[in-house]
């Protein structure tokens, strides 16, 4: 997992990323350092489609890691950016996969990663993302406290449109 920025749109409830002021120290160059026997990357954040070298970063992953399987996470929420980046990608990665967190259904989604209309957003850009030929595409959701009765619903999301599902349990610790 490689988060290439903290910067973030959301406010999850499960993460405090969104507070954090800390600009990026590694640049892309750096990404060439990473070993070539990476079989599997997942570029995140905060929101990696936030980084303004977000397309540059993936193009020196698959450059270094050429075997690796590339998967971009994301809330989503920004479709007309995600779109715009993930064609550039399309370019020279068209095997890439994306990720979008989706943690309930309904207004649970909204209550988790506090933003409004966030399910109908997440819904376009998966739909959009789709659209522009992408076929490696999944929801990704978060079980926290709040949202476990959330699971089988989300899942139940992801085979209705025909995608990927993954979950990861917050976790906090001391």
């Amino acid at each position: 997992v490689i988060a290439v920025t903290y910067l973030c749109n959301s406010r999850c409830t499960m993460c405090d990323f969104w507070k954090e002021t800390r600009k990026p120290t590694v640049t892309v160059a750096d990404y060439r350092k990473l070993p070539a026997t990476l079989r599997d990357i997942n570029v995140s954040g905060g929101e990696p489609f936030l980084h303004p070298q977000i397309v540059d970063i993936v193009r020196t992953l698959h450059e270094t890691c050429p075997r690796a399987r590339i998967t971009i996470s994301t809330n989503g929420f920004l479709t007309d950016l995600v779109l715009k980046r993930v064609r550039a990608i399309l370019a020279f990665l068209p095997n890439v996969g994306v990720r979008i967190s989706i943690d309930g259904v309904g207004d649970m989604h909204e209550r988790i990663r506090r933003i409004p209309q966030a399910l109908e957003k997440d819904l376009a850009t998966l739909r959009g993302l789709r659209a522009i030929g992408v076929r490696d595409l999944g929801i990704a959701y978060t079980m926290t406290e709040e949202n476990v009765e959330h699971l089988t619903k989300v899942y139940a999301l992801a085979a209705r449109e025909g995608v990927d599902f993954t979950s990861a349990v917050a976790q906090s610790s001391d």
